[in-house]
């Protein structure tokens, strides 16, 4: 399975902390590649992740706040380009996963 990686940074591999169980235990939560869904058609990237994972990546400052900013697509490890973030949607059932379209810049 490919990996998609948003300036520089593999997307299962972005670690959130989680609550730990006690004091003496550190605990983080990766999504595996297969919950990471995307799809490159025509200059524009659709991705389809899990919304902590959203949260996340502009926590880290992966994803800019600009809408406008520089964005460095990769797919193992093959950059595919620079793109902008063109649309963010929130889903409208209960899952949780969040719609980002990138496009060529």
């Amino acid at each position: 399975m490919r990996s998609l990686s948003i300036n520089g940074q593999k997307l299962h591999e972005v670690q959130m902390l989680l609550v730990p169980y006690n004091n003496e235990t550190v605990a983080y939560l990766c999504y595996p590649k297969q919950r990471i869904l995307y799809e490159n058609v025509d200059n524009a990237v659709t991705l389809k992740i899990p919304s902590m994972l959203a949260l996340e990546l502009f926590r880290q400052g992966i994803l800019p706040q600009d809408q406008g900013s520089d964005i460095i697509l990769s797919v193992s490890g093959k950059r595919i380009g620079t793109y902008f973030i063109n649309d963010f949607r929130y889903p409208n059932n209960q899952t949780d996963i969040i719609t980002i379209v990138f496009k060529k810049k």
